[in-house]
């Protein structure tokens, strides 16, 4: 059975679909909109990378 993956920073489950509870216009900032969310629908945690705060990556559990 494959590891579900979490968000690095919170360690909550996440889900490999977009955020839905989001208003972030990603590509504004230069970003690509997050592919990953928290179960509740929200980008995951920010972490800090070369554009300024960005959603961090999903890990396995």
């Amino acid at each position: 059975m494959p590891r579900p993956h979490i968000c690095p920073e919170c360690h909550e489950p996440v889900v490999h679909r977009r955020p839905w509870k989001d208003r972030t216009n990603y590509p504004a900032h230069g970003l690509k909109t997050p592919q990953w969310a928290h179960g509740d629908g929200t980008p995951l945690c920010p972490v800090i990378g070369p554009r300024g705060y960005q959603p961090a990556q999903p890990t396995k559990r």
